[in-house]
């Protein structure tokens, strides 16, 4: 769950496949800490969760949760709204 800019916006996001990590990779802007070789696969992403969670916290935390949701819908990501 993720904070977004405004008051009371939150964000969920599960990444459960590899071709959602490479669309949550392009709505972020692709930064060059995705692009490490060990989070292209699920085993890479799960040891590294904790850093990649403080990025997303961070990424999130300056977006509007509505702008936000857009960008990985058209990313075919699933986010879920509450």
């Amino acid at each position: 769950m993720y904070a977004c800019a405004g008051e009371a916006s939150f964000l969920a996001l599960a990444v459960a496949t590899d071709e959602q990590w490479r669309g949550l990779r392009a709505v972020l802007g692709d930064p060059p800490w995705s692009a490490a070789a060990a989070l292209a696969h699920h085993a890479g992403r799960r040891a590294a969760h904790d850093s990649i969670d403080e990025e997303l916290r961070r990424y999130f935390a300056a977006r509007d949760r509505d702008e936000a949701v857009a960008a990985l819908l058209a990313a075919e990501c699933r986010p879920i709204r509450s």
